[in-house]
């Protein structure tokens, strides 16, 4: 069966894929704009703990929840109240009252819908696409966000040069509605038949807990996952603390952080034919060591062009790690849990990220981006270490597709 004969398939990704374009665009339009408030670097990176930090607080009892409520309706609600959150603050700026307080509330409200939507799409993709095409599907996902993460800093910086704040949230509250009209049209069911449960809230996250303790490599690959994810955060601010350092503009800077999208967009690409040239435990391992090198090399960069290009090399290393890492993990989890063990995934995953923005902050503030790239560096190589010593990794050396079953 072709992938791309699925119409609600389509749909779905292209919901996600537009919120996604929103989502590139404000990681590095927000920072700049609390840059033109504050002029305080560290003050820039409280925007990522502000949209991520909600994943610590509410992954948890939303994955019970997105398992319960109807899927569909989650992630339309979160649309429409993106929507009304960046449109209020786009009329705020129109009127001249905008400060940075109102930044950081919206970077909060936007956060919290954030976690509800991530969620919610991570547990409806095995409703729409056969358990064959998931690998597949999880490639073209992450190739999808790749593209919007090309297309949406250097836009968003482009609207902000000539247009303002104002003028670039009025744009991402108009992305946020054609994410909204393109869920109502997908037919698919997005939520799986369950039988009536007495088991309470807490009981159904515990279940999904302890599925997740048993799956020792799923586990592991979360926690990789999450010390990626501390690395990542930092990249906007370091890109953009390097880009001034090198005299560049802010569109030139969007420009830069673009390069990311290229490399989600190839590193995703190549999963496949990554894991039939080295297997699963080798093909995962190897990756973390190529992401680890291609950090290290920020230190060296003489020139804009160059450090979009290991910018590139970065993301397009991170991508081809999280599509094996989520491929493996969706065909190993059961239908009924996947709102559950995704959240919990999710949970440790994200669990870094608004500590990766905060000291990315502090570091290129008081020690400079040297010093951030460093310390970020020897962080991306303990995590490559210990993937690549752990024994629940050692005996998928060898395999060259994902197999569910090896998860337990």
């Amino acid at each position: 069966m072709n992938l791309w004969k699925i119409r609600d398939y389509i749909f779905l990704l292209s919901a996600q894929s537009t919120s996604t374009l929103v989502g590139a665009g404000m990681n590095v339009v927000f920072p700049l704009a609390i840059l033109e408030f504050t002029g305080s670097l560290a003050t820039a990176g409280i925007v990522g703990v502000l949209r991520s930090a909600p994943y610590l607080v509410l992954s948890l009892p939303l994955g019970a929840l997105v398992d319960r409520w109807n899927r569909r309706y989650i992630m339309m609600a979160c649309q429409l109240g993106r929507l009304i959150a960046f449109f209020g603050l786009a009329l705020t700026a129109y009127y001249g009252a905008l400060n940075q307080w109102h930044i950081y509330f919206v970077c909060q409200i936007d956060g919290i819908l954030f976690v509800f939507f991530n969620i919610a799409e991570a547990a409806v993709l095995s409703c729409v696409v056969p358990s064959a095409l998931l690998p597949h599907a999880s490639s073209t996902n992450e190739a999808g966000f790749g593209t919007a993460m090309i297309l949406g800093p250097p836009a968003a910086t482009i609207v902000y040069q000539f247009w303002g704040i104002g003028g670039t949230l009025l744009a991402g509250a108009l992305c946020y509605l054609a994410s909204f009209f393109l869920l109502t049209i997908i037919k698919t069911g997005l939520n799986p038949a369950r039988l009536p449960t007495r088991q309470t809230l807490i009981e159904e996250i515990t279940e999904g807990i302890r599925w997740l303790i048993g799956a020792r490599l799923v586990l592991l690959l979360a926690c990789i996952m999450g010390g990626l994810n501390l690395i990542n955060a930092a990249m906007p601010l370091i890109a953009i603390t390097l880009g001034q350092t090198l005299g560049a503009s802010n569109a030139s800077i969007g420009t830069t952080v673009a390069c990311g999208g290229v490399g989600s967009v190839l590193g995703s690409l190549c999963g496949p034919r990554w894991l039939r040239l080295h297997g699963f435990g080798r093909g995962v391992a190897f990756t973390t060591w190529l992401h680890a090198a291609a950090f290290g090399a920020l230190i060296f960069v003489p020139s804009l062009p160059l450090l979009g290009l290991v910018y590139g090399l970065i993301i397009g290393f991170y991508s081809l790690y999280a599509v094996m890492q989520f491929a493996y993990r969706i065909k190993s989890v059961p239908e009924r849990l996947q709102g559950r063990v995704n959240s919990a995934c999710r949970l440790i995953a994200f669990s870094l990220y608004p500590l990766g923005s905060a000291l990315a902050g502090v570091l290129s503030q008081y020690w400079g981006a040297q010093a951030s790239v460093m310390s970020f560096t020897a962080v991306a190589v303990l995590l490559a270490c210990i993937l690549s010593l752990s024994p629940f990794l050692m005996p998928t050396w060898r395999e060259g597709c994902v197999r569910g079953s090896s998860a337990k």
